[in-house]
């Protein structure tokens, strides 16, 4: 996204020489930094060209082709099959917070810079294999990267919400989905310690933190 206006552009193919019943829509929203929301829904006005769009560099330039207004069409059987049975279980599953929802692939992500600081290399790069030791720069960025601060911030007001903030059920929560395993006898000690009776928003984030820079984590995850 820039500054401005900005285009979408979707390409399409069609599977096989023969007619079927196919179609796109688009439907999402886009969280600004000010924290305002923008929906994106395919409408009427949208438009349609049968020329693939050019590329420059890596932007996407607008074909040379005729651009000509879509037809909106009912919806298919076929279509609201595959929505009723996928679509709306997903979206359902994602305004509950749920845990399993699918997520993109961190490679179709937006580079960031702590991305790019644990080792995420450019796309334009072939890299064969990456270094097994922290770095420097590294060891900084998850000590302090502001973030994955704010990362572990929202997480532990959720956790904190979803719990009821039950000290014992956070502690297992974070080992179990963390580790895959119960802490042993020290750990649950340590975090009943660092959490306390009535563990707040900013003690949730320390004990999430803390385990989530265990090497154990990062093997299993």
């Amino acid at each position: 996204m820039k500054k401005g206006d900005n285009s979408l552009h979707i390409i399409v193919r069609q599977r096989g020489a023969e007619p079927s019943p196919a179609g796109v829509f688009v439907q999402g929203s886009l969280v600004l930094s000010d924290g305002s929301q923008m929906d994106l829904n395919s409408d009427a006005s949208w438009e349609f060209s049968t020329e693939s769009p050019k590329t420059k560099g890596k932007r996407l330039l607008r074909s040379s082709g005729n651009w000509n207004q879509v037809r909106l069409v009912p919806v298919q059987p076929a279509w609201r099959k595959l929505i009723d049975s996928q679509a709306r279980q997903w979206i359902a599953r994602l305004a509950t917070g749920a845990d399993d929802v699918p997520r993109p692939r961190a490679s179709l992500m937006k580079n960031t810079a702590l991305m790019k600081s644990l080792g995420r290399p450019m796309r334009e790069q072939i890299v064969s294999m990456r270094p097994d030791t922290v770095t420097t720069l590294e060891a900084i960025d998850l000590a302090n990267e502001a973030t994955l601060a704010e990362s572990f911030s929202v997480g532990a007001a959720k956790l904190v919400q979803r719990t009821g903030g039950d000290t014992d059920a956070i502690i297992d929560w974070i080992f179990w989905s963390a580790l895959a395993r119960a802490p042993s006898k020290l750990e649950y000690e340590t975090m009943h310690e660092v959490l306390g009776e009535t563990p707040g928003t900013s003690a949730v984030q320390d004990a999430l933190w803390a385990v989530c820079m265990l090497p154990e984590y990062f093997v299993v995850r």
